[in-house]
């Protein structure tokens, strides 16, 4: 963002950022994950306000799990995957 910016005219622009529905609550043996997702919801809506003066929009797409083979197979690796699956679908949006 600290590069762009600046290229950015006052007549508007927009930003997005990708987060993840994990960022909004916290998941076990998840911490490191679910903060950062959660700090880059936070810093797009710090810049959201910081920025609308300038016409410059700022958005955070936080998509929630997609099935896939791979996210699958590392689910099953986990110690208790139907409670780490449960947790995580109960997200709030």
């Amino acid at each position: 963002m600290k590069h762009v910016v600046p290229w950015l005219r006052d007549a508007g622009g927009q930003i997005v950022l990708v987060s993840s529905r994990l960022g909004l609550v916290g998941v076990p043996n998840e911490v490191m994950y679910t903060a950062a997702k959660g700090g880059l919801i936070m810093r797009g809506k710090g810049a959201a306000v910081e920025l609308a003066a300038r016409n410059i929009r700022v958005n955070v797409a936080a998509p929630g799990l997609t099935e896939a083979a791979t996210l699958e197979a590392g689910i099953r690796r986990r110690s208790d995957p139907d409670g780490w699956l449960c947790q995580a679908k109960l997200a709030p949006p």
